[in-house]
């Protein structure tokens, strides 16, 4: 196979994966939706009854909480690192991925967030399936 022949394919290729992708997602989006609708009423429901979590045969559907820290003002968090000697590690011109990746969730793990930072809290629906080797029903034995 000559260059130009692999550089032909490999258009093809792309162009291919790129309606293929565009296809999967018109096809996703419905489901995505219903998905989105059902673990909204699950939520209310799990809400409304004061429940956390409700267990069945097939899994358990819990309530849960997902903690990110959203940067208000970029500007102060830079000045908040630089006074605390952090700058050089978790800037440049601007914040860069080892503050995401890092340092981000330390604060948020701390629960205390920098000035120009706040600590956004965002319920949602998390799904656990039983493992195959667990009995599904909880059994005591006692003792008699």
């Amino acid at each position: 196979m000559t260059l130009k022949d692999k550089s032909y394919r490999l258009v093809e290729l792309r162009q291919v994966i790129a309606e293929t992708e565009s296809k999967q997602k018109e096809a996703l989006a419905p489901l995505k939706l219903e998905r989105d609708a059902i673990q909204e009423e699950i939520m209310k429901n799990l809400k409304r009854s004061g429940q956390f979590s409700a267990r069945f045969d097939f899994g358990t559907v819990s309530r849960a909480v997902r903690k990110t820290l959203q940067v208000l003002d970029e500007k102060k968090v830079i000045e908040t690192l630089k006074s605390k000697g952090l700058d050089g590690e978790y800037t440049s011109i601007q914040l860069n991925d080892l503050f995401t990746s890092s340092l981000a969730k330390e604060i948020v793990k701390s629960g205390e967030a920098l000035e120009g930072t706040e600590i956004v809290e965002k319920e949602y629906i998390s799904v656990s399936k039983p493992s195959a080797k667990e009995e599904k029903r909880k059994v005591n034995l006692m003792n008699n």
